[in-house]
């Protein structure tokens, strides 16, 4: 149940609020959403519809895709058209590459943001391959040591990788490490467990320090920052 469930990234809301205020920042007075049909996808139309409303940005065009779609250029012309100012993308990374790869064939030609799971080699090479650039939000949390520490035990396991490791790589790791200790100390009594990750304050994570909040989000992992991926590198602005 959800009293028993912890999450060692951001949520989807401070995620989505992050790279729409960005957006709004940059002056674009609406917006269109492109989301994959799942749960993931879901939480992240809410989140972007509900930043979007705070700010008094129209949604004007939304359009859900089906994950692991290679033809995405109904939504893509739909958007072209729409009169909107900008185009945020919520997909996975191979889904990132269709909608990059199409939106250059299309011509789409306007602004586009994303959020943190488009760092991912796929998206960078639709990058590479056709000189888009699209914004995107991601936890900030490259200069706290625990980052630094872990990205330079990682790329010494793993050759060739990225100058930034991928954010699920870390929080894969944080979540076996302190469930581990958590277990250590309380065996299988699920209420001790659960004392155990409500206790949590500043634990020095792979992504950044954790504190789980009354809702089991984390709630100081470093805020959120805005990076650039262009010309299939990734970037902070």
């Amino acid at each position: 149940t959800t009293a028993h469930t912890f999450n060692v990234l951001p949520s989807a809301y401070a995620v989505a609020d992050a790279i729409v205020r960005y957006a709004a920042e940059g002056k674009h007075a609406s917006l269109s959403l492109l989301y994959p049909g799942d749960e993931y996808g879901e939480e992240n139309r809410i989140a972007v519809g509900e930043s979007a409303k705070s700010l008094g940005m129209p949604l004007i065009s939304i359009e859900k895709y089906m994950r692991g779609s290679a033809d995405l250029r109904a939504q893509i012309l739909k958007f072209k058209a729409d009169g909107s100012g900008a185009v945020v993308v919520v997909a996975y990374g191979p889904d990132y590459a269709v909608f990059l790869k199409q939106a250059k064939e299309l011509g789409l030609g306007k602004p586009l943001f994303a959020v943190s799971n488009i760092q991912t080699p796929d998206a960078a090479q639709a990058s590479a391959e056709t000189g888009q650039r699209i914004w995107y939000s991601y936890p900030a949390a490259s200069d706290f040591p625990s980052v630094i520490s872990f990205a330079a035990a990682y790329r010494a396991r793993h050759a060739g990788a990225g100058a930034f490791v991928p954010m699920y790589v870390g929080s894969g790791y944080d979540a076996l490490t302190m469930l581990a200790a958590a277990l250590g100390e309380c065996g299988d009594v699920p209420e001790c467990v659960n004392g155990y990750f409500r206790a949590v304050r500043g634990y020095p994570g792979a992504n950044g320090p954790i504190t789980f909040d009354a809702r089991g989000n984390n709630g100081v992992a470093g805020g959120v920052e805005i990076r650039v991926l262009e010309n299939g590198k990734f970037a902070a602005l």
